[in-house]
């Protein structure tokens, strides 16, 4: 006969628990983290005006923080988005951890952290002076906000004997606990002196008629917006991750493409586009991770390098981006007639003319999109060391489910 006890869930305290149930020992997974030390990170984080005026950035290298401003009685919203989107599992929850320092509250002058865009996400606002948490959804196609009030004296726990008191002018750490599926209960709350208190939950199981969000595969954001009435203000964006309760097993489809044979001929000296691809517009919310590119030289005794760029220019004739059956991404074979530039340069290497290569691409992210929810692109550029060569080429991807 087992010895073994049937533990009673109910009688633990929340904070020791995840959005299943699950006691929260078990070794979490970290999908992304961002630490600003000496850069605020261009890499990860697309910054933008994306309404109105007046705003601006400024990374502050000494308190580790990017500072994003509204000015003063001027309409305008600044926001700073993570470019991925980081893939949720179901049947385990998704912990997002957050910090900040936002502004003095006043009517006119809108705050958000949290996980997610313009259309879902879960979100910790300042909305005016009232703080609230928010659920955003996208499910009628249009986004529509569930709030729910914070209050700002936050009640003792089981593991802390005292209450505390929100001081909206000093620095804070929130954190979500995620529970999709389509139906789960999202819990949100802060951490204070190294315990979490939950103090909002929004529970939709045996309550809601649908899904309470249309994807649970999200980007980190923050965002300051002053509708037009409120002084100058700032939030500081300070640190951030994302972690999956419990790991994760990156499971999918794996895909190949290739140009069939039909040779991309006469690249010379100046770095040719030979394979771009990107999300499709209407699926930016998937995720795909890009994983081994081949590269067979058809001329002879020419000596190549290759480039993998992300968000480069692309300049000459367009490329003409095909979309991949049963797949979120989007595809490109370039010519000698567009050229590549700028972007950022992730992986590289050397091959010769007489020798097939076969390098690990795999980049250091996920592909993603930019706030406007334009898709980044990524590109293999192919340059000879002298006069021109032709090749073959293709690459494998994961279709992450």
């Amino acid at each position: 006969m087992s010895n073994l006890r049937k533990i009673d869930i109910s009688t633990v305290p929340p904070e020791l628990v995840d959005g299943f149930g699950n006691l929260t020992v078990a070794e979490p997974r970290l999908l992304f983290h961002s630490k600003q030390l000496n850069t605020n990170q261009p890499l990860y984080w697309d910054d933008s005006q994306v309404s109105g005026s007046g705003t601006s950035t400024a990374f502050q290298a000494n308190k580790a923080h990017t500072l994003i401003s509204v000015g003063a009685a001027t309409a305008g919203k600044r926001v700073r988005q993570t470019f991925q989107r980081f893939n949720y599992q179901p049947g385990k929850a998704q912990r997002i951890i957050m910090t900040w320092k936002g502004a003095t509250p006043e009517a006119g002058l809108v705050y958000e952290i949290g996980y997610g865009d313009e259309r879902n996400g879960v979100f910790f606002r300042q909305n005016g002076t009232t703080p609230e948490w928010v659920v955003r959804s996208y499910v009628s196609g249009s986004a529509v906000d569930t709030t729910s009030s914070f209050s700002l004296t936050i009640p003792k726990t089981n593991s802390q004997q005292e209450q505390w008191t929100f001081d909206e002018d000093t620095t804070h750490i929130g954190i979500i606990d995620l529970e999709w599926l389509g139906v789960g209960t999202v819990r949100c709350g802060m951490v204070h002196k190294g315990v979490i208190y939950w103090t909002n939950y929004f529970h939709h199981d045996n309550v809601e008629t649908d899904v309470y969000m249309s994807s649970p595969n999200l980007p980190l954001r923050y965002s300051i917006e002053n509708t037009g009435s409120a002084g100058a203000a700032s939030l500081q964006h300070i640190c951030s991750s994302v972690i999956s309760s419990g790991g994760i097993e990156e499971v999918g489809i794996e895909r190949w493409i290739d140009n069939d044979f039909a040779s991309i001929t006469s690249i010379g000296t100046t770095p040719v586009p030979v394979i771009a691809c990107r999300l499709q517009s209407g699926r930016i919310d998937e995720v795909v991770r890009l994983d081994r590119l081949e590269i067979f030289p058809t001329s002879t005794a020419k000596t190549g390098l290759w480039r993998l760029y992300a968000n480069p220019t692309l300049s000459g004739t367009a490329l003409s981006y095909t979309p991949v059956a049963n797949s979120p991404l989007e595809v490109a074979f370039g010519t000698n007639a567009t050229t590549i530039t700028g972007g950022t340069i992730i992986q590289g290497g050397f091959f010769d003319a007489k020798e097939k290569v076969s390098p690990e691409s795999k980049s250091l992210r996920w592909l993603g999109a930019k706030i406007d929810r334009t898709p980044e692109v990524f590109a293999v550029g192919v340059r000879s060391k002298t006069g021109t060569l032709d090749l073959e080429c293709g690459f494998s991807w994961l279709d992450v489910a």
